[in-house]
């Protein structure tokens, strides 16, 4: 059985007891963090891979909107409040579900059953896996982790590079190194991380994605190599 990992971010410590009681009776589900300070919880999401979020809306330094702006991957997200105005606006941020507070755990099932239907033909690879957010010419766009060959550093940009298409985002490859997982994207020079499932062939100077050759700095190499040798 696949385990949906779940994080409770909420301001209000009797939502973290209701939450943690009725995510322990779904087998589905386990939970691995809770925070009342939004601001420690974006700095766990960003270096921790999730399923799913339960998140408050109103919080004291940062709202859970908020937070979610500011997440460069996000996981599947059920929002909840003790107020129903923010509705609508939850579902521009592809929320599973709203929940109003005091909630069932009839109406707590309700929406977890939505994200455990979606993952039942879901490998725990695909589960796990973030995705970048961006907007090009003014558009919302994803691109998968899994899809994703390698990532260039241009100056203060980094170019998102995948079979079908590139991307260029306002990011430093510094901020990449924190936001991502090591055993999905591995720096391999001062201008190239790549995506570790690609690889396909190293040697001493250069490494293969695919038909793609990419350098390789010698400050990586080592790291590399123990992780070229895991595979």
């Amino acid at each position: 059985m696949i385990k949906i990992k779940c994080v409770i971010i909420d301001d209000e410590p009797p939502s973290h007891i209701v939450l943690k009681n009725y995510i322990a009776k779904v087998g589905q589900l386990v939970w691995v963090y809770s925070s009342s300070n939004p601001l420690q919880a974006r700095d766990y999401l960003r270096s921790n891979p999730v399923d799913l979020l339960f998140l408050d809306v109103e919080m004291p330094e940062l709202s859970g909107l908020e937070l979610l702006d500011s997440l460069q991957s996000r996981p599947k997200v059920v929002i909840i409040s003790a107020h129903s105005e923010y509705a609508a606006k939850s579902y521009e941020y592809d929320a599973v579900d709203y929940l109003v507070k005091p909630f069932t755990f009839s109406r707590f099932l309700k929406a977890v059953d939505k994200i455990i239907a979606g993952s039942a033909n879901t490998t725990e690879e695909q589960l796990s896996g973030g995705f970048f957010q961006f907007k090009e010419n003014g558009i919302p766009k994803k691109v998968k982790y899994i899809d994703v060959l390698y990532l260039e550093s241009i100056g203060n940009y980094i170019k998102i590079v995948t079979s079908a298409k590139t991307h260029l985002i306002k990011k430093t490859m510094k901020e990449l190194e924190n936001e991502l997982s090591p055993q999905e994207f591995v720096r391999v020079h001062k201008s190239f991380m790549v995506n570790a499932k690609m690889i396909t062939e190293l040697s001493s100077r250069k490494l293969l994605l695919k038909d793609l050759e990419i350098p390789v700095g010698g400050h990586y190499k080592s790291q590399l190599d123990k992780l070229f040798g895991e595979q």
